[in-house]
């Protein structure tokens, strides 16, 4: 059984929601969970504190207007201000205090109830003056799979805010001429083409993680690591020059997450990736990271996407 058959089976998700429930010590009340947009709005969810994932994403998705059928392109993620420290400093006062700039690391799931593991997360890090939000966030790896959500008001919203603080933060990188198309599109209100714009631009569509050690294309590379398009981008410095790599999710054959001993924790894991370089012939590509899980559960997204794409054509 495989980790997608696990997480998805009720009987198992049940057992590790009523151990989650049991931990945080308190019976099922009335709650309300902020669920922040990507303008850094908060979106206020009337739920129990027991309500796992998908119920949660149900109540957002009345909320929003978003019809329910289309949940799956979106999920609820633990966050926290991108440029934290450990000591729960800001690096980037300035940059962070205009642009709602978080960092996932967690992907909720429905094996667990959002209001109570960002209770628990809070918990165990307000000594450092860290706090959690639980943000939404797309999840689809594709341009192409978004085209359905254009004609949806909640999908379009969600959509469109994602890609605006993209722009705002930098991670979509444009020249003068589309970001000037775009704020003409915004300041017209026609935010189904500012998507259909997006969508033709390579930089579109890419969740940002922390930097990693990659052992490619040599030991001890610092790289910048991104996650979109069904790929994984790494950009790193090479010989003085700017590169970037893209691993196509299709070339991976297999992927693990496993721990380093006698490290610190934070440093602990390995994300080790065998690739298809050339016909049959493959190379491990490892990266010290500890968004390890995250990234596996992105990989495991994309390649449910594209079967999603093969069962469907």
């Amino acid at each position: 059984m495989g980790t997608n058959d696990i997480s998805r089976h009720h009987i198992l998700e049940r057992a590790f929601l009523d151990f989650q429930v049991s931990s945080f010590g308190s019976s099922a009340e009335a709650v309300t969970l902020e669920v922040f947009l990507s303008d850094g709005r908060p979106v206020n969810i009337e739920c129990y504190s027991n309500d796992v994932t998908n119920v949660v994403l149900q109540k957002f998705a009345r909320v929003i207007q978003l019809d329910e059928s289309k949940i799956d392109c979106f999920g609820l993620f633990l966050s926290r201000p991108r440029n934290q420290d450990k000591d729960g400093s800001q690096e980037n006062i300035a940059s962070s205090s205009v642009v709602f700039d978080q960092l996932c690391v967690r992907w909720l799931k429905n094996f667990e109830a959002p209001y109570i593991s960002q209770q628990l997360a809070n918990k165990d890090s307000e000594e450092n003056g860290s706090f959690y939000k639980v943000v939404v966030r797309r999840t689809c790896w594709d341009p192409s799979t978004e085209e359905p959500l254009l004609d949806d008001p909640g999908g379009l919203k969600l959509l469109y805010l994602q890609a605006l603080n993209d722009v705002h933060r930098g991670v979509m990188k444009i020249n003068p001429d589309i970001k000037d198309k775009l704020q003409a599109f915004q300041e017209q209100g026609n935010f189904r083409q500012f998507m259909r714009l997006c969508h033709l631009q390579p930089t579109y569509g890419y969740e940002i993680l922390v930097p990693v050690i990659s052992d490619y294309p040599r030991e001890n590379t610092k790289c910048q690591l991104k996650v979109g398009r069904r790929q994984i981008l790494l950009e790193y410095e090479d010989n003085g020059f700017h590169t970037q790599t893209a691993l196509k999710s299709t070339r991976i054959r297999v992927w693990r997450v496993s721990h380093r001993d006698n490290q610190p924790i934070s440093s602990q894991m390995l994300f080790q990736i065998e690739y298809l370089v050339a016909k049959e012939e493959f190379n491990v590509i490892t990266l010290q990271t500890n968004q390890a899980v995250i990234l596996s559960q992105f990989l495991q997204s994309i390649a449910a996407e594209i079967l999603q794409d093969h069962r469907t054509h």
